[in-house]
């Protein structure tokens, strides 16, 4: 699966949301790196620059450092909240955090391994777990893009289903009693 693919999947599930962050400029991916002592992966980069809803899900990359959904201001709400509920340092979200529920970059693994890997892996994290370390775990961006898409459309899927059945349970209800 290409990364286009993976944008153009996306926005097909996302439509209907309006663009709300800034697009990621030269200096303001240089701003967002330097704070956090990272590169992000191109592919995320990308997703920021060409996906029309990538508002709908992730954190702003733009030059709109004062918007709260922008991810400088998510992880620093999240760093600031009580011990119990508060993300851990090795990572860093970069979605909305939607329930409380994150994706994150997870820089624990050693400089070795994400030279094997090419890029940091990504991590599940919620404050609600009983065990942080026991959650779904991707090598990268992209592996981790692709089950979240394999999911929405599925869950995409069974909501139409139900929803036809409803449909269809309904209307034979009615003619019944006609």
């Amino acid at each position: 699966m290409t990364q286009l693919s993976h944008i153009q999947r996306f926005d097909a599930l996302m439509k209907g949301y309006g663009r709300t962050h800034e697009r990621p400029t030269a200096a303001s991916l240089a701003h967002i790196h330097a704070h956090f002592g990272i590169r992000f992966p191109n592919e995320l980069i990308q997703f920021a620059r060409d996906a029309a809803h990538f508002h709908s899900w992730f954190a702003s990359l733009g030059p709109d450092y004062d918007n709260p959904q922008h991810i400088i201001r998510i992880n620093s709400y999240w760093r600031r909240r009580r011990p119990k509920r508060r993300i851990p340092r090795h990572l860093i979200a970069f979605n909305l955090g939607f329930d409380g529920d994150l994706d994150c970059f997870d820089l624990s693994m050693t400089p070795a391994a994400r030279m094997a890997n090419g890029e940091h892996a990504v991590r599940y994290w919620s404050a609600d777990l009983d065990n942080p370390n026991d959650v779904a775990r991707y090598d990268n961006f992209h592996a981790c893009m692709a089950s979240a898409l394999n999911f929405w459309e599925d869950l995409q899927h069974r909501t139409a289903t139900r929803q036809a059945k409803r449909a269809l349970t309904a209307k034979a209800s009615r003619e019944q009693w006609q």
